[in-house]
């Protein structure tokens, strides 16, 4: 079946959720292809994103996994309306999960299971929502001018915020003084407000949409020489009212919404925002996680202050916050951009290979915390001599070597050897369709190669990775990912049957 994606995969309301428990109750359901990052490709004249359904006549259980594809265009100057299925694009989910989590589709169309445990522990924080439904703050969204016919005479000569952005030089606080008392307050007669208690202090301002310009979204406290009254502002903000007497909600907020963990959430949790547009509902905007400490706004003096003090209060680990950098850095852009983003990239070749170098002790780091510190992993990153550069990147892990470097880097000198990776990389790890300038839609294969080695040491095993010349196929987080899948094929070799 072809579906909706907003209805079915996004819309977390009453009807969806019936729908989808319903479904994924009754049938069993093998695959969910998403398409909403290749809507434009594939359905020029759509406005709304479709998605695939595969179902079989027959009941699962709770613990049946279906597979879930998001696939993702290529964003080339070179290549026409070609589509890829890459190996990170593919999740599987049970339908438990399917029917009772909404999240889970937004989350796995663009992370893996470690960003699906980040949200998980994240959405249990407080949030705008949970307050404003506990009556601790009050939040709306502004005014919309449209037709101007709806008179609002209980705001004249109340300061009236208009511009799209935040003024010049605003970082934390947004001081109003400047702004221009609202004269003649008139408002679309559609969407009348009956309610400004939300523009009295103390107050927050929170931009709904992504600024390209900071990467962020940006919020302020809002500074006023009124005793009472903040600012009233348009429809582009959320205007939240702190009822504490400390006002620390706010201040929380604040804090949480300049952060980057707001971006990393809302790009994983929105039904609209980074694959469909830039802009976050209202509803989807105030489920933003705050942090239970208190927040001391004061000492900050930059984005990158704002981050540390955030990556302190969510309790997030170095390993989490890798996968929000790396989601951030490589796999958001991508949906934003028109052109290829960074992760698309060959990587960095010098005499350290810094990417491939991360990618393997990032390795190191996850086995060894399943396995042991004492178990044996070493790496050999293969480089191309002379300048050259392949397709594809290889690197071979040493288990249990003894004497072995953690980290070799070895040059490839045997022309042989060159010409069958070249060849290796531009013909088996490329796409299945869509060759050349033609449209189409096909796979971007990656390789693991299990093999053993002799040696002096006796016989070596060994697995060796070729990946595509892509930043986005060796940053830290896919090693992660692919060590977690690494270890789990292990044990399941070992005879592990799950659990602790």
């Amino acid at each position: 079946m072809v579906q909706p994606a907003l209805l079915w995969l996004y819309h977390r309301g009453g009807t969806a959720l019936r729908l989808r428990s319903r479904m994924f109750q009754a049938f069993r359901v093998e695959e969910v292809t998403n398409l909403a990052a290749v809507r434009h490709e594939l359905f020029p004249t759509v406005i709304g994103p479709a998605c695939i359904f595969v179902i079989a006549n027959e009941r699962p259980t709770s613990e049946t996994a279906l597979s879930y594809f998001a696939p993702k265009p290529i964003k080339s100057f070179t290549l026409a309306k070609t589509i890829t299925l890459d190996s990170h694009d593919v999740s599987q989910i049970t339908h438990a999960e399917a029917s009772s989590n909404p999240l889970a589709w937004s989350v796995f169309a663009l992370g893996g299971q470690r960003d699906w445990n980040i949200i998980r522990k994240l959405s249990k924080l407080d949030t705008l929502a949970k307050l404003r439904a506990g009556s601790q703050i009050l939040a709306r969204g502004g005014v919309v001018p449209g037709d101007q016919k709806k008179e609002l005479p209980e705001l004249r000569g109340k300061r009236y915020f208009a511009a799209e952005e935040f003024p010049d030089g605003t970082f934390l606080e947004f001081d109003v003084s400047q702004v221009s008392p609202w004269q003649q307050p008139c408002v679309d007669r559609r969407h009348g407000i009956r309610d400004y208690e939300s523009f009295k202090n103390p107050q927050l301002l929170i931009k709904q949409s992504f600024s390209a310009e900071t990467n962020r979204f940006r919020a302020a406290l809002i500074r006023t020489d009124d005793p009472t009254w903040g600012v009233v502002c348009k429809e582009t903000y959320l205007s939240v009212r702190d009822l504490t007497p400390d006002a620390r909600h706010i201040r929380a907020a604040c804090l949480a919404y300049n952060s980057l963990v707001a971006v990393y959430f809302l790009a994983l949790t929105s039904s609209r925002f980074p694959l469909y547009n830039n802009e976050v509902p209202t509803k989807e905007l105030r489920t933003v996680p705050l942090p239970r400490s208190g927040v001391a706004l004061s000492s900050l003096n930059g984005f990158e202050a704002i981050d540390e003090v955030a990556r302190q209060l969510f309790e997030l680990t170095h390993a989490d916050w890798t996968v929000i950098e790396d989601l951030l850095a490589f796999t958001l852009p991508d949906c934003l951009r028109k052109t290829p983003g960074p992760g698309r990239n060959p990587t960095t070749r010098t005499d350290m290979e810094p990417d491939l170098s991360a990618y393997a002790l990032t390795m190191f780091r996850v086995l060894k915390s399943t396995f042991g510190k004492d178990k044996g992993v070493s790496a050999t990153v293969y480089q191309e001599p002379d300048g050259q550069q392949l397709p594809a990147r290889m690197v071979t892990f040493h288990f249990d070597w003894p004497g072995r470097k953690a980290l070799t880097i070895h040059s490839i000198t045997a022309d042989g050897l060159l010409d069958l990776f070249n060849k290796f990389g531009r013909k088996t790890l490329n796409i299945s369709t869509g060759i050349g300038n033609a449209d189409g839609l096909g796979f971007q294969r990656v390789s693991y190669l299990f093999h053993s080695d002799q040696t002096e040491q006796g016989r070596i095993r060994s697995l060796t990775i070729i990946k595509p010349d892509e930043r986005r196929y060796w940053t830290r987080s896919l090693a992660m990912r692919d060590a977690d899948d690494l270890a789990v094929a292990i044990l399941k070799a070992a005879g592990w049957k799950g659990g602790s």
